[in-house]
């Protein structure tokens, strides 16, 4: 019986973990990886941050996964065609997929966490 039990854990474990492979693979088109930058204003220099965040646009969709969490945190993607911006809030424990729609133009997107950290990038044609 316990047998049976391992075998079923381990069945869904990697159930589970295939999944969570499938929604980062290479199988998209049209992949569009943002590179994000942090930014901060203080005069004396800081030592390098751990923080790793990957962040991509898959059609229509925002995905931010954080290797360090921080909390929760918003998301502003501005326009630079016309200013227009809208602002997302998720968290950052686990990995976020935000519908943002179809970005046609250049954009800036802001992530601000809830420990103070800023991280900027751009979204490109």
């Amino acid at each position: 019986m316990t047998k049976h039990l391992i075998l079923l854990t381990a069945i869904l474990l990697i159930s589970m973990m295939s999944n969570n492979f499938s929604l980062y693979g290479k199988g998209y088109g049209n992949k569009r990886d943002i590179e994000l930058q942090e930014r901060h204003n203080r005069q004396r220099p800081r030592c390098p941050s751990r923080q790793r965040i990957e962040c991509f646009y898959i059609d229509g969709n925002i995905y931010i996964v954080f290797d360090v969490p921080e909390g929760n945190a918003s998301l502003s993607i501005t326009d630079l065609i016309d200013n227009s911006t809208y602002n997302y809030n998720f968290s950052t424990t686990s990995s976020s997929i935000i519908y943002v729609g179809d970005i046609s133009h250049t954009s800036q997107l802001r992530i601000e966490t809830d420990y103070g950290n800023v991280y900027e990038g751009y979204l490109t044609e």
